[in-house]
């Protein structure tokens, strides 16, 4: 009903950032095919571009979401956000008829999979009323800022260490990211700004380690960017690195 499904976008903002959810938007509905559909389950593929391969995904009510792209091994979906095959497989299926009668209720319940709800009432970003949930107003200014809150305060915590320059707050926020290598976040930030690709991938690590170092960078230098007021000394340097972060990432697709 229309309830899931505003449950469902308020539950896909909360897990995918921003510039997932643009990047998601370019993927064309002619690189997403479904492969089956059920009452609790729905499986599919969504193509890379980037990497001329197809990637599985699954969308189960009882075990949560699951996608073969190399970013989802390195961040493990309990602490992580969506990635862009996830959130545009999920948008493509809540419009299609083959599919949208059980997309809503299928997501939603996966998401729930992933103890979500319980995380955003614990944070007083929605309340339950009855047997619907609502979303409240530090709620709605969160999913506007696209992140979760514990991320929004752990980047205003970092911000307030006036000894530290902005590579070094963005290494020390990365680094504490489940499965991001210390020498890959450091190398790949040694190189940035640049807007070629080839400055950035090398021999030694794979281009998925790399994709996903740079999408961390990106997400937590989008909450530091949100967080700096005009006059902030570090405001210049975060804006060219989001520039040069979206080149990159949009080489990478």
């Amino acid at each position: 009903g229309t309830s899931d499904d505003s449950l469902v976008d308020t539950l896909l903002a909360m897990r995918s950032t921003n510039s997932t959810k643009k990047r998601a938007s370019e993927i064309p509905d002619g690189s997403v095919k479904v492969v089956s559909v059920r009452p609790d389950k729905i499986e599919g593929l969504v193509h890379s571009g980037s990497r001329e391969i197809w990637h599985y995904i699954t969308l189960r009510s009882k075990d949560g979401v699951s996608c073969s792209c190399e970013s989802w091994k390195y961040q493990g979906i309990r602490r992580h956000r969506l990635c862009k095959h996830l959130v545009k497989f999920s948008d493509y299926v809540l419009k299609q008829d083959e599919t949208k009668a059980y997309a809503a209720g299928v997501i939603v319940q996966a998401l729930r999979g992933l103890e979500i709800l319980g995380e955003l009432e614990t944070d007083g970003l929605i309340t339950k009323e009855g047997s619907s949930f609502r979303c409240t107003p530090l709620g709605a200014n969160v999913t506007v800022l696209g992140v979760p809150v514990k991320d929004a305060k752990r980047v205003m915590k970092a911000l307030s260490d006036k000894r530290m320059d902005l590579k070094s707050i963005l290494r020390s926020l990365v680094q504490a990211r489940k499965g991001v290598s210390e020498n890959v976040v450091k190398q790949v930030l040694d190189k940035l700004p640049t807007k070629s690709i080839d400055d950035i991938l090398c021999e030694d690590h794979m281009p998925g380690i790399i994709e996903n170092c740079l999408e961390e960078l990106e997400y937590t230098n989008s909450i530091l960017l949100k967080l700096l007021d005009v006059k902030h000394p570090h405001r210049k340097e975060s804006q060219k690195l989001k520039e040069s972060l979206h080149t990159l990432l949009g080489a990478m697709r």
